[in-house]
């Protein structure tokens, strides 16, 4: 049987895997390691600056003492001469002048090994310095003079070890307030952070329990938590519309399907009477036939639009001038417009009319609006294909003088199996200028109706001319 971890050491890696409480740990850490840094770099600057003040004091005196002991006035020993007078008037200074064996001839201190230089020394080597409980670090500089004896100046830098020691209790002092600081900010920006975390969390679980509607909640700092809320909003968006359009497909499909369904049911059932002639029968079985080609026909149209939609043919995109493609088109419904009464004309400006797309897609969206202004313009419109270029954007007209569509239709002739009214009457499945509005989408090209006075203008406008030699 397996033994549990006791419920104080649960808790414990608990509070351990919360983000708020790393966070203000870090804080707490960084804080701590800034108030050393910033220790560190005082402590060398005041030290380095005070330490070069003492090299220059004690480069003085010895150039002090050099200058005195070359004066020709000085009678004896001017080196020895010079050093007893100085140590007599410069209690601050340490002077020593030895002979080359090692003798103290002159000064306030003790032998010295002999060594030219700067050098720092801990141990006291002050005369009587046993009688005088003042605490010395000796930091001087030694000279072997041309006859082989040594000189030495120094001054006691005690002070700069103070003042170091100083500081670094003073840092310790400080380092619990610095940690306190640490802790409580990080503390506190720890929870705001998970304050926007857990506005989004809400959010989510709101959604997978079904409600669609719900958004995420801006803070308004305008930080990137709002700008996180932005997009995970708009995909929201996104998704709340593709799921309206499934919803809205499916009952269509539902609702669009079932005459046709029906008609075929009845003509099959029509089919299983016994007294039925042959040519009945067969006539039965050709109706049905057709009734499976509409249905048949409108599943190919919603699955070409949800393959558009989707996006993959943009793979297939290349620059093509649309002038030759419309000629070509208007060669070929010309003749037909006029059989039905109608005239057709186009007009493709004077400029090259480059874009980038997929040729074939091209060719059904501006075939099907001119299909659908032949459809429904009825006898005696005069359909135009217009195009051209307004700076950078080119723009693809189609228009007829036809009754047109009211305004507050336009835009549902855009949706799945929207047909008007007055349009019931003729063939077609309500998905033509669907999947026109699909094609024009893919081309990150806007499609707009408008009143054409009288009749229906629908236009195409590409955001940008691709630049090539078309």
């Amino acid at each position: 049987m397996p033994v549990s971890a006791p419920a104080g050491s649960r808790r414990g890696w608990r509070l351990w895997r919360t983000t708020v409480f790393r966070l203000t740990l870090a804080y707490a850490a960084f804080f701590a390691l800034a108030g050393m840094a910033l220790l560190v770099v005082i402590l060398w600057s005041a030290t380095g600056f005070m330490t070069r003040q003492v090299d220059a004091s004690i480069a003085a005196e010895m150039a002090e003492v050099m200058a005195d002991a070359a004066d020709p006035a000085l009678h004896g020993d001017p080196y020895k001469t010079v050093i007893d007078s100085l140590a007599r008037r410069s209690p601050a200074f340490q002077y020593l002048l030895q002979s080359a064996d090692g003798k103290p001839l002159a000064g306030n201190m003790h032998a010295l090994r002999p060594v030219p230089g700067i050098r720092l020394m801990l141990r006291d080597h002050r005369l009587g310095h046993e009688n005088n409980p003042e605490p010395t670090v000796l930091h001087g500089q030694g000279r072997v003079l041309p006859d082989g004896r040594f000189l030495f100046v120094g001054l006691n830098v005690y002070s700069v070890a103070e003042m170091r020691q100083s500081l670094a209790r003073a840092f310790l002092w400080c380092l619990g307030p610095i940690l306190a600081l640490g802790l409580v900010s990080g503390f506190l920006l720890s929870m705001s952070m998970a304050r926007k975390v857990e506005r989004i969390s809400v959010a989510s679980r709101a959604i997978m329990d079904g409600d669609l509607s719900q958004r995420i909640a801006r803070g308004g700092g305008g930080d990137e938590f709002d700008h996180l809320a932005d997009s995970l909003n708009a995909m929201l968006d996104r998704i709340a519309t593709l799921m309206l359009n499934l919803s809205q497909v499916t009952n269509d499909i539902a609702h669009d399907l079932r005459t046709p369904l029906t008609r075929l049911r009845q003509k099959l059932e029509l089919a299983e009477r016994d007294d039925l002639t042959r040519d009945a029968l067969r006539e039965a079985l050709a109706g049905a036939g057709g009734e499976l080609d509409r249905i048949l026909s409108t599943f190919s149209a919603l699955l070409r639009i949800a393959q558009i939609e989707a996006g993959s043919r943009r793979a297939g995109f290349t620059a093509l001038d649309l002038r030759p493609l419309l000629q070509t088109l208007h060669e070929a419904y010309a003749p037909v417009a006029e059989e039905g009464g109608q005239t057709m004309t186009f007009q493709p400006g004077p400029l090259p009319l480059p874009v980038q797309g997929d040729p074939e897609l091209l060719t059904q969206l501006v075939a099907n609006l001119i299909e659908n202004a032949i459809t429904h313009a009825g006898p005696g419109a005069a359909l135009a294909l217009d195009a051209g270029r307004t700076g950078e954007r080119v723009h693809i007209t189609v228009s007829d003088t036809g009754p047109g569509i009211p305004a507050g239709l336009r835009q549902k002739v855009l949706q799945r199996f929207f047909r008007l009214e007055s349009s019931r009457t003729t063939p077609g499945n309500g998905l033509g200028l669907s999947l026109v509005a699909a094609i024009a989408g893919l081309h990150d090209a806007e499609l707009t109706l408008d009143d054409n006075h009288p009749g229906l203008r629908c236009t195409l406008t590409f955001a940008a001319a691709v630049r090539s030699t078309l």
